[in-house]
């Protein structure tokens, strides 16, 4: 696919492939993160498949489990942005906890190198998911002329254990200065 990316960037131009993004990163090879990265491209990834880890390492082998699996930190280490995917609205807090610790279910450690923090994290789901929709100019951080979303939530994410972030629970979310949502307890 990079290939490709390239080969239209060499007939139509960089601007052809503005934007172009691979979803899931389910298993990508760090050595095309360079590639990536000079092509302009960027990744959505779903923390879930670290819990699928078990059956890769089966199927392909522990170092394919361990280096090829969800490499978060290594997109970020080549200068490749990633934004945060997640199709499982009840679990949005685990996939994050998952992208912080890299345990699997079981509580196994895959790709301890991938690990991210809190704040790189944090980027992945706002400023970078921004991008990743081509709506950075108009979301995904705190900006004069951007529209700011806000939540409210019951433990402050950044001084928690890592560990603890699949049990934070939203108290009030704010779309457009109208609450959307409020907890009972929190009303």
């Amino acid at each position: 696919l990079l290939k490709m990316i390239e080969d239209i960037q060499k007939k139509d131009g960089v601007a052809a492939t503005t934007g172009w993004q691979f979803d899931h990163c389910f298993l990508v090879n760090v050595k095309d993160l360079p590639k990536a990265k000079q092509l302009g491209v960027g990744f959505s990834c779903a923390p879930k498949y670290v819990e699928s880890a078990p059956s890769v390492a089966t199927a392909y082998g522990e170092d394919v489990a361990n280096n090829f699996m969800v490499p978060v930190k290594s997109m970020i280490k080549n200068g490749v942005h990633m934004a945060f995917e997640s199709d499982r609205d009840v679990y949005t807090w685990h996939d994050l906890e998952i992208m912080l610790t890299r345990k699997d279910r079981k509580g196994k450690v895959w790709g301890a190198q991938e690990a991210l923090t809190k704040q790189e994290a944090l980027q992945s789901i706002t400023r970078w998911a921004a991008e990743y929709v081509l709506k950075g100019d108009k979301i995904g951080s705190l900006e004069k002329g951007k529209l700011a979303d806000l939540v409210v939530l019951d433990k402050d994410y950044m001084t928690i254990p890592d560990e603890e972030v699949s049990e934070i629970r939203p108290q009030l979310t704010m779309m457009d200065g109208k609450a959307v949502f409020v907890a009972t307890p929190f009303a």
